[in-house]
């Protein structure tokens, strides 16, 4: 057998496959090396030095059929070889039986298989020889010095209930913990997100009885104050693989299986938090701010990476004052999803989630509406869904169309803004959801929709509270959650300001989102005139619906808003953000006057320009 997965530079691995005598319905697949090799057959196996293969039964001449345990689906042997490839690499991919997914086993004798490999043999013969206990585990673990990637390749055979019970070892003995972080060093679950959990969990235990019994904690009484959460924290690049990982729920290692089980556990004590990304957005972070504490939202958890427009102040100064908990990024410039590795840290190692019972996840152009006479505050909401039995709630995403005001920046967005955009507008935009879920269910996400571990099911519920249904994509796409098949606008919707007005949209289009690499220092982007087009196209519309409910359904907002101005710090810190926009936009301006690209422009996209304050760029 033979993969292309190899590290760098690039090399045939040979591979040896043997049968388990403890498993003879399993083929265990390592390197015949000395030294550990990973290799992965695809994206949706993790890699490593080893693989288990179920065996689907004989089929004619001998021959066998493969499954990989992680995907259920057939190993494949593709006729074409990868470029730079001398052989055909074999993937998990094949969905039915056919001739290329036909193998046959040939004898190797076992004096010429390296001792590692006799080692892991013996290991994973005893691990998955029954009964499989957590004692036996942690055996394998200290016995062998790839121990954590036998566990790796064997997590997929695991009884959800071993994990379970590894998960309640870990949460209530510090031993069990120090046993795994040494077994498993690379593991960041185990090194970093475990301890964490459960210094929280004990932490907060702590206070509740000390509260109960009207005296300090034993840490209070040990520090000399009461226990605080940092609300300024730094997450640095080693966490940036987060941002990598397919954030589908599937278990990415025996450590973070652990790490995730261990966080069911926790019963929350609080209602509902909102946890955001947050990159170059200080101009709108005050109005976001204000109408969500208005609906009712007890905690604000903001990740923000490479500001340069004084955001950073601000958010400090917000995070000082105690209002939010502001989560710095810090990235390694190319190396994964900024969204993915916040929305990662926060649904898997920071604890402070799990005390609510619900989170809404969106950005800082996104409001949550409700219908305020049915639901007051958003806890009301939460409470109804959790009565309903829900595990995440589908929240359909809808656009809202741009206004030209006098003031633009400065002006309330869920003020002006009021034009609901449909499908003539955005196209299949409008099936799009933004989901709130319960933080001790869910494992990742992406931008629109949570994933739940592996071993888990998710009652998923739209706004109405009946089933979220999403089985007839749009065209082009796959069976995707994030598409409703149904458009539900009440008794809550998100409002998507995707569309501001034209200076703003040009604003916008000349950074790079949070997501994706840092444009160099200074550099301005230039859109292409399809963006300005796109614009115009919503701009220009008739007849379209209003929504009021964002305006109408936050009384005190601007009280609100002058409450925020006065915390130290902050006032002069939206200044600044505020002077940093008017300098971008006049450079912006300038750029756009001065591209011969823009020169090129037809009269729709100079129409844009000038709705933009460009009038002179011939």
């Amino acid at each position: 057998m033979v993969t292309t997965s190899a590290p760098e530079p690039a090399e045939l691995i040979l591979l040896v496959a043997c049968r388990l005598p403890a498993r003879p319905s399993l083929l265990f697949v390592t390197a015949n090396r000395e030294e550990a090799v990973p290799f992965a057959l695809d994206a949706n196996t993790p890699p490593g030095p080893v693989a288990i293969f179920q065996v689907a039964g004989q089929i004619p001449d001998g021959h066998m059929a493969l499954i990989s345990p992680f995907t259920r689906t057939y190993l494949t042997a593709p006729v074409f070889a990868p470029d730079g490839c001398d052989a055909a690499a074999i993937t998990s991919v094949a969905e039915h039986l056919g001739e290329w997914e036909s193998f046959t086993t040939h004898p190797v004798a076992t004096a010429g298989l390296y001792a590692r490999v006799l080692r892991q043999l013996a290991a994973i013969d005893h691990l998955l020889s029954l009964p499989l206990t957590c004692e036996k585990v942690f055996t394998v673990l200290a016995s062998f010095r790839d121990g954590g990637a036998l566990l790796d390749a064997a997590l997929p055979l695991m009884p959800t209930g071993l994990l379970d019970e590894l998960g309640h070892q870990l949460m209530e003995d510090a031993g069990t913990r120090r046993r795994l972080a040494m077994a498993l060093p690379g593991d960041l679950w185990a090194a970093k997100a475990m301890p964490a959990l459960a210094a929280w969990h004990f932490h907060r235990g702590d206070v509740v009885q000390a509260s109960k019994r009207g005296g300090p904690s034993a840490h209070e009484a040990a520090v000399g104050y009461p226990l605080a959460r940092s609300t300024r924290r730094v997450i640095g690049p080693d966490l940036d693989v987060l941002g990598t990982i397919n954030p589908n729920g599937r278990f990415s290692s025996f450590g973070q299986a652990c790490v995730l089980r261990a966080r069911r556990r926790v019963r929350p004590q609080r209602n509902v938090a909102l946890v955001a990304t947050a990159r170059n957005e200080g101009v709108y972070l005050l109005e976001w701010l204000a109408y969500h504490r208005l609906l009712g939202f007890e905690a604000f958890y903001l990740y923000s990476n490479d500001n340069d427009d004084g955001s950073d102040q601000l958010l400090g100064a917000l995070a000082d004052a105690g209002v939010i908990t502001w989560i710095d990024s810090k990235l390694n410039t190319r190396l994964g999803n900024a969204q993915f590795k916040a929305y990662g840290h926060a649904l898997g190692f920071m604890p402070d989630l799990l005390d609510f019972a619900w989170v809404l996840a969106i950005d800082l152009d996104e409001f949550l509406v409700l219908d305020r006479a049915r639901f007051p505050v958003v806890g009301d909401f939460c409470d109804w869904l959790s009565e309903r039995g829900a595990g995440t709630v589908a929240l359909n995403w809808q656009y809202i169309g741009s206004a030209e005001t006098e003031q633009t920046v400065g002006a309330l967005v869920t003020q002006r803004n009021r034009r609901v955009l449909t499908a003539a507008q955005v196209g299949e935009g409008v099936r799009l959801v933004k989901s709130m879920s319960r933080p001790n269910k869910v494992v990742q996400s992406e931008a629109h929709v949570p994933f739940v571990d592996e071993r888990s099911g998710l009652c998923s519920l739209n706004a109405l509270g009946t089933a979220h249904s999403w089985h007839n994509p749009p065209a082009g796409y796959g069976h995707e959650r994030k598409f409703a098949d149904r458009i539900i606008t009440g008794p809550a919707v998100v409002n998507h300001y995707m569309f501001k007005s034209a200076a703003e949209c040009l604003w916008k289009a000349s950074r790079n989102t949070g997501d994706r690499p840092v444009f160099e220092a200074g550099k301005i982007g230039v859109m292409q005139e399809q963006r300005a087009i796109e614009f115009l196209v919503q701009a220009d519309a008739l007849g379209l619906a209003e929504d009021s409910r964002a305006m109408d359904g936050v009384p005190g907002l601007q009280a609100e808003l002058q409450r925020l101005r006065q915390l130290p710090g902050v006032a002069d810190a939206l200044s600044a953000v505020l002077a940093s926009y008017d300098a971008r936009l006049l450079k912006i301006r300038d750029t756009y006057r001065h591209s011969s690209a823009v020169k090129e422009w037809g009269e729709p996209g100079k129409r844009f320009l000038s709705m933009a304050g460009i009038n002179d760029t011939a």
